[in-house]
């Protein structure tokens, strides 16, 4: 068994362990396609492989005319193979029909003399095929599609960039090589006394192929080339020593060992394949078994802020990428915002957040699992444009998006930068990642939940404070009132008995001290009145209503909140402009009570505000002013608008400022952060307005609410 009968059977070899390969890792349309070309050439192989060690002129014409058949194809399923590759077999699917067609005509007539004429010893190789007559127009046909199949692959690699772009460059590189080798072949044809001595190349179309088709993930390169390694070394020894000893005469031994080796091949290369990846993939077990085990205590952590950060440092810790973030929804923006990210190596600002309805976020709803950059690159069967998508996803400088969806809903998702060890993600990465996804949207919502027990919670305790502090006020309103009133009588009696005993202030000093006794008995009647217009305050703001929606008067609500601001803060230190006339404001539809709150809530914010303004920048000339304005809104909507010369809302703060617990406040004493929050849901899930916010720096803000008008 000489040189290129070798040649021809690892040809073979490899060209089956890669289809055994492709096809064990997945069924798209390109694993078919390439499977199907590397069945051509393995056919043809191993029919040369059995051709060369042929000792009979009968034998080697059979099986070089079962090697042409098998070469008819060759060309046919490359180009195939290359048009789906590069996404356009829809647009040739009509030339594609036309070169199958052409190689089963091919195909027929290899098994005439036609294609070949007979065998005979020439250049040195005992049975060497002689050319039909039709076996110039198969030479035209084969060498005019590998020409056209490579034309197009370098007209598409001209036009892309990335991952595709390296694809077609492999499969050009490698498909070139292999068949300037395999082409050899066909000059003895021809009695052109030049031996195939490129026939060994034909192999390098496998590895470089191979390769290109690797990085789409279905396998590790280093998997693959141990794989192939240990199946050549294998089954060499299972086929070569039978062979060897069968040519030595040997003819019982050989049917012997190859009896024995075709028993223990498949479970020694299945041994040393194990063996083998157990050595090259430890790393990629160890982080993958890392994350799983991670993935599946997170449900037991309820604060969600350590859930997140547990989350990257797991990943960061494992995969050791470039950087990695997690972006949390936000129910009330509608947004995806950044809410943790950790760097390997700082090397860009990520963006802070993604609306719902970006290109990025549809693309990630529609595949549903983890996605990678060069994947988005070469998509073609997608509605949505992937070059937007692949935009949005190289602006955060990532290379993979992992979601967490539960019930059709992403929750979370995170972005990771490459590797630091260069190395791509996997396969087996992405069904780890997608463990981990499942895993962590169950933990965040869950998280989630806990921390909307906790604010409902804290809402009712300060819901069952203002209760009691009503029912309190209902029980000490009278005994204040009574000491009031009490205070108020004693106050008027002393100034009626020091009216009536007037003629004993006769002295100036004696008049000057009636005139300071009486102005001091005034201010207790003021001061006694005015604290009884307190207690009915506090009783009617902390008093439990029954009231729902009904017909309400705009400039009462003002009032009425206006009346209870006045107990909290110093209103003689702003300026209140009413923008709006009586007569012609319209009756909205709301809850009396609530929207008072509302108001409430906006007059005390635009104090606070200007109040410090007023201390931070002591400008000269400053008049902290609140104003109130009516308009007409939208169809059956009126517009209520509060602008007040405070501080403002820097750019920064402004998309927080419905946040809970989110306040711009100069001290956290001043404000809980609530205040905003309560007005959204009251204006907008209550009464079915809206509430939208212009502001500007130290120059002040405005409060739009549409509210529904009464009709």
């Amino acid at each position: 068994m000489g040189f290129y009968a070798i040649s021809a059977e690892i040809n073979a070899l490899t060209s089956l362990l890669l289809i055994i390969f492709i096809l064990k890792k997945g069924r798209k349309s390109l694993h078919r396609a390439f499977a199907f070309f590397a069945g051509t050439v393995f056919l043809w192989s191993q029919s040369y492989f059995f051709w060369q060690i042929s000792n009979s002129a009968t034998n080697s014409l059979f099986f070089t005319k079962l090697l042409t058949a098998a070469s008819a194809w060759i060309p046919s399923s490359f180009f195939y193979f290359s048009m789906v590759l590069i996404g356009s077999e829809r647009e040739d699917r009509v030339k594609i029909r036309g070169f199958f067609i052409t190689s089963i005509f091919f195909c027929i007539f290899s098994f005439t003399d036609l294609m070949v004429a007979d065998v005979r010893s020439r250049f040195g190789f005992q049975f060497w095929p002689t050319a039909g007559s039709f076996y110039w127009l198969f030479i035209v046909f084969y060498v005019g599609t590998v020409l056209q199949s490579h034309l197009l692959m370098y007209k598409r690699f001209s036009s892309l960039s990335g991952l595709n772009k390296e694809q077609i460059k492999y499969v050009s590189l490698g498909t070139f090589i292999g068949f300037i080798g395999g082409a050899t072949n066909f000059l003895l044809w021809f009695d052109i006394n030049i031996p195939p001595f490129g026939n060994i190349l034909v192999s390098a179309y496998v590895f470089l192929t191979a390769y290109a088709v690797i990085r789409y993930r279905l396998m590790d390169i280093r998997v693959a080339i141990s794989s192939a390694g240990i199946f050549i070394f294998v089954y060499a020894i299972a086929l070569g020593v039978p062979v060897y000893f069968y040519y030595r005469k040997f003819y019982f031994l050989a049917f012997v060992l190859l009896g024995v080796f075709a028993t223990l091949g498949p479970s020694l290369y299945l041994y040393l394949q194990r063996r083998a990846n157990d050595i090259l993939l430890k790393e990629q077990r160890r982080y993958q078994q890392t994350l799983i085990q991670a993935s599946s205590g997170m449900g037991r952590i309820k604060d969600l802020k350590k859930l997140l950060k547990l989350i990257v440092r797991i990943v960061m810790g494992a995969i050791k990428p470039e950087y990695c973030s997690v972006y949390l929804y936000d129910r009330e923006s509608k947004t995806y915002i950044l809410n943790t990210v950790l760097y390997r190596k700082k090397s860009n600002d990520l963006l802070k957040s993604f609306p719902e309805d970006s290109k990025l976020i549809e693309y990630i709803l529609t595949e549903g699992r983890p996605i990678l950059l060069d994947e988005i690159k070469t998509e073609k069967t997608s509605k949505i444009i992937p070059s937007v998508v692949a935009l949005e996803l190289a602006s955060l400088g990532g290379e993979m998006i992992v979601p967490s969806i539960i019930d059709d809903r992403m929750v979370a998702f995170l972005a990771l930068g490459q590797k630091s060890s260069g190395t791509v993600y996997t396969a087996d990465d992405i069904n780890v990642f997608t463990i981990l996804a499942n895993q962590s949207a169950l933990a965040i919502e869950n998280a989630q939940f806990y921390e909307d027990v906790r604010r409902t919670q804290e809402q009712l305790f300060k819901a069952e404070k203002m209760a009691t502090i009503g029912t309190m006020a209902d029980g000490l309103s009278h005994q204040i009132n009574n000491r009031f009133h009490a205070m108020g009588f004693v106050a008027g009696d002393m100034q009626d008995t020091l009216d009536f005993k007037k003629d004993i202030f006769s002295s100036e000093e004696a008049l000057k001290i009636k005139e300071e006794l009486c102005h001091g008995l005034e201010r207790i009647q003021e001061n006694v009145k005015q604290g009884g217009e307190i207690v009915r305050g506090l009783l009617k703001y902390t008093r439990h209503t029954d009231e729902g929606v009904a017909a309400c008067d705009i400039d009462k609500i003002f009032n009425s909140a206006y009346e209870i601001v006045q107990f909290k803060v110093k209103s003689g230190n702003m300026k209140i402009d009413k923008l709006y006339d009586l007569s012609l404001i319209p009756q909205i539809k709301g809850n009396f009570t609530q929207l008072q709150e509302v108001f409430f809530n906006l007059i005390d914010n635009a104090y606070d505000a200007m109040m410090q303004r007023k201390t931070d920048f002591k400008e000269e000339g400053y008049q902290p002013t609140l104003s109130v304005s009516i308009a007409e809104g939208d169809v059956n909507t009126v517009q209520v608008i509060f602008s007040d010369n405070g501080m403002g809302v820097k750019d920064e703060d402004r998309n927080k400022l419905f946040t809970p617990f989110f306040t711009t406040k100069a001290t956290s004493k001043k404000g809980t952060g609530l205040g905003l929050y309560v007005i959204r849901k009251i204006v907008e899930d209550n009464h079915g307005g809206k509430v939208e916010v212009v502001s500007k720096y130290q120059e002040g803000t405005k409060f739009l609410l549409s509210l529904p008008k009464f009709i």
